[in-house]
């Protein structure tokens, strides 16, 4: 008997069940309880269920690294799944004015017939190709299902540009184009200068309205900020026109030519700087 009391004595009570293990327990009982005696209890318990699962194997892959994977894998399934409804590039149309060899826009081009058409990029085919002479601006269009546009708008030659014994050809914004031949352009008006392409539009655009003086400029010489001289005759008339008001010396010299045929005679120099003077030499000079 006294070794039985000792054993006894010598057993230890079991641990109780966590408190929060118990409670787990006790929800989950009651979860099942309810959806035994209803439908949407049962619903309830199956989306837990489903959402439980969903974020433990999300966090699985996350921590194991197997996300990036499993997204490269759908990509591609995606990517082979449209290619082979015919969504892969079949043609490549370019339109544009002539200048611009289609085979140099060809070069420059990351994709080709075959390719998988929403692998176009966009926006970096338009600036590769907005970086060729002749072009100004380009328009690229993915044509579901298998075709490309590229729309090309062209710089137009507007004048001839000298500065430190240089020609080049520019366009109304002043800029160079380059590769234009100057030889082929050799009708357009010539200015001479060093800002004289960013100021030609506005001269050019005044001059207009002057049609008889117009026909009659051989060049346009940029002498200082909003000061011109103009060359006619085939050279042998310069006119210095007024930096206070272009138009008003434009005027006066149309009158002028219109009252005594002053364009046709032998005058080296045209002066019309002054408002309430005019001066006339037979020689020219490089007075500006």
């Amino acid at each position: 008997m006294a070794k039985m009391k000792k054993r006894q004595g010598s057993l230890k009570p079991l641990k109780s069940t966590s408190p929060h293990f118990k409670g787990a327990r006790n929800w989950a009982s009651a979860q099942v309880r309810l959806a035994s005696y209803s439908r949407l209890g049962f619903i309830r318990l199956f989306v837990s269920i489903i959402f439980t699962l969903i974020i433990i194997t999300f966090f699985s892959l996350w921590i194991g690294g197997f996300l990036p994977d499993i997204k490269k894998y759908s990509q591609e399934l995606k990517r082979d799944s449209l290619m082979s409804s015919g969504f892969s590039i079949s043609k490549i149309n370019v339109i544009s004015e002539g200048r611009v060899p289609e085979d140099d826009i060809r070069k420059i081009l990351d994709f080709k017939n075959g390719d998988y058409l929403f692998d176009v990029e966009i926006n970096e085919t338009q600036k590769k190709i907005e970086a060729l002479p002749w072009v100004k601006r380009v328009l690229v269009r993915r044509l579901w299902p298998n075709q490309v546009v590229i729309q090309i708008i062209e710089r137009q030659p507007f004048a001839l540009w000298q500065y430190e014994g240089r020609v080049k050809v520019i366009d109304v914004l002043g800029e160079v184009i380059e590769g234009a031949s100057v030889s082929e352009n050799l009708n357009l008006n010539l200015f001479v200068g060093k800002d004289a392409a960013i100021n030609a539009a506005s001269i050019n655009k005044i001059i207009l309205d002057f049609p008889t003086i117009a026909a009659r400029v051989d060049s346009f010489v940029y002498v200082s900020e909003k000061r011109w001289d103009i060359v006619m005759n085939e050279g042998n008339t310069r006119v210095l026109l007024s930096h206070h008001d272009l138009k008003d010396s434009l005027s006066m010299l149309e009158e002028l030519h219109s009252e005594r045929d002053i364009l046709n005679l032998k005058i080296g120099i045209i002066d019309l700087r002054l408002k309430d003077r005019l001066s006339l030499s037979h020689q020219q000079t490089d007075n500006s």
